[in-house]
């Protein structure tokens, strides 16, 4: 194993590491494959161990694997959303680790004895980051570092001639009753109807920091408390995400169906496309790209105001990204920070104004090919696995130098 590798001091031109990732999704296992094209082409002896056949997540198979690409042992190890408790069988505590989690990584009170005493992390976003500082992480060991762009760019993006699609939605709808998430106690359903209510009538400019308060009004106005926090806080965060992202997207597309735009959506519980595949869930990662390179605009919108890797993924198939103004737009990892409002992108602050928006968008070829190409640009200077090893580098060189003895 890695463990019995001999030692040798670092090369800061030509860094040794291994890359470790349990998850089989196809984002992460894109998210690999970049990094790891990428840090080839940058020179590094870099060797992956991601989970892609039943004989991967053996341990003895995943060190066999690792010590059969290096000759000496590495100088850090970077994981993707998974913890170094998690794969403390093949990686000895001498190598220090550089932990890079997103939205889909389990942080909780645990987290802080799950990463290494010395290991760095990075945080996709800062909602990830605050969670981490939230759940014991301390602030000076967490950096931002959003997911590069999942795909290449090896074919040119069709222009505008050839996107038959005006706009697409690509989401999956989430139930609106109480029950589907466990909360069925009848007080339960009474607030939670008149907290949707709320929610519906205030959705032009709705974000998440909104729900505490109409959960509260809801209270009131059925003459019903909550009396639990712990049930309180699960009904808050349950209306804030899934059940507010599906009111958000219900009422954009409406919006929008009525201005002779050519929608398409995808993902379940829309009404079927038109050769679309009925219920089906959101398509895979490649099966995307192949969308966004069909449609001369993506919307999207988040509730908290993530920013998925899909934004850059639209962005650089050559579509045009127009998403839904959050006030963490602006933070580390917001949508505001990848790409600029109003040169590489659209951003709309109210429900009511995107149809004029797209519609001025959708009448200029030209505006359109001057933002697209912008947005474009920006994804292969600043978002693609090459910077971010320019970054992973300049961290991973203090992670090596705190390397116990």
């Amino acid at each position: 194993g890695l463990a019995l590798l001999p030692e040798s001091p670092p090369d800061a031109g030509r860094p040794s590491a291994i890359l470790l990732s349990i998850h089989t999704n196809d984002e992460t296992l894109a998210w690999a494959d970049v990094l790891t094209s990428a840090s080839r082409e940058a020179g590094w002896r870099l060797e992956p161990a991601v989970s892609r056949a039943p004989s991967d997540v053996h341990p003895l198979g995943r060190a066999a694997r690792l010590a059969d690409g290096l000759d000496r042992r590495p100088d850090f190890a970077l994981l993707l959303d998974v913890c170094r408790a998690e794969v403390g069988d093949v990686l000895p505590p001498a190598v220090p680790a550089l932990t890079w989690l997103s939205h889909q990584s389990h942080i909780d009170q645990t987290i802080a004895a799950r990463l290494g005493p010395s290991d760095r992390v990075l945080a996709t976003d800062s909602l990830v980051a605050d969670r981490l500082t939230q759940a014991g992480v301390g602030p000076d060991r967490i950096m931002v570092r959003p997911i590069p762009c999942l795909l290449g760019d090896d074919d040119p993006p069709p222009d505008w001639a050839d996107r038959p699609i005006d706009v697409a939605i690509i989401a999956d709808l989430s139930p609106l009753d109480p029950a589907s998430y466990g909360l069925d106690l009848p007080t339960l359903a009474k607030v939670w109807q008149a907290a949707i209510d709320l929610i519906r009538r205030s959705i032009d400019r709705f974000t998440d920091a909104d729900v505490d308060a109409m959960v509260s009004q809801a209270e009131s106005h059925v003459a019903m408390k909550i009396d639990s926090p712990e049930v309180r806080g699960e009904f808050v965060r349950t209306l804030a995400g899934p059940v507010a992202a599906t009111l958000i997207w219900q009422d954009l597309s409406q919006r929008l169906s009525g201005h002779e735009v050519k929608l398409t959506h995808r993902g379940m519980g829309w009404p079927a496309d038109p050769g679309a595949a009925g219920l089906a869930g959101v398509p895979g990662l490649r099966q995307r790209d192949q969308l966004y390179r069909l449609a001369k605009c993506v919307l999207f919108a988040h509730p908290r105001g993530v920013a998925p890797p899909d934004l850059l993924l639209a962005a650089n198939a050559g579509a045009a990204v127009a998403w839904r103004a959050h006030p963490r737009d602006h933070q580390p990892g917001g949508a505001a920070t990848l790409l600029e409002p109003g040169r590489e992108s659209i951003v709309f602050s109210s429900h009511s104004s995107l149809p004029a928006r797209l519609k001025r968008l959708l009448s200029s070829p030209e505006t359109w090919r001057n933002q697209v190409h912008q947005a474009a640009d920006r994804c292969r200077r600043d978002h693609s696995a090459a910077a971010a090893l320019a970054a992973i580098q300049a961290v991973a060189t203090s992670c090596a130098a705190a390397r116990p003895s």
